[in-house]
């Protein structure tokens, strides 16, 4: 496990395909665990971080709209995820998912706790108790040949 300075290295976070601001000063830990390739079971992800991202306009304006943040009460949809990729010096390190944890105000500043969640840690989540004969056969939009 490492530390990836916001500082010392180019790091951006793209949800669905929009540049998030972050803060300067945060330090981002990030590790890659090589033991889910011998025995997938063993761990949930790959990747799997919580991230504080400011209130900015472009923050707010992203957030309002992907996971229907209400300007009032600050409610939101908490089980929706969107598309999240992380690049470091503009090479990807991370593609998946993100959802929004928990939406903090001090002092009338607007922060954001955010998880990131790589495509193998969701995938668990996605099939929960289903078995392949849950597959919808019938669907168009799927074609299966196996």
């Amino acid at each position: 496990m490492g530390v990836i300075s916001t500082q010392a290295f180019a790091f951006k976070l793209i949800a669905n395909g929009i540049q998030l601001d972050l803060f300067k000063e945060e330090d981002i830990l990030v590790s890659n665990n090589v033991t889910g390739l011998f025995d997938i079971g063993v761990l949930p992800s790959e990747f799997t971080r919580q991230i504080h991202l400011p209130g900015t306009k472009k923050n707010n304006a992203f957030f309002e709209n992907f996971f229907d943040v209400d300007t009032q009460s600050f409610a939101f949809n908490a089980i929706k995820k969107v598309y999240a990729q992380v690049l470091i010096n503009d090479e990807a390190y991370f593609t998946g998912y993100m959802r929004l944890d928990k939406i903090n105000i001090q002092n009338s500043k607007v922060e954001y706790d955010v998880s990131l969640y790589s495509t193998v840690g969701t995938l668990f989540a996605d099939i929960g108790n289903k078995l392949l004969k849950d597959l919808n056969f019938d669907d168009s939009e799927y074609t299966f040949n196996h």
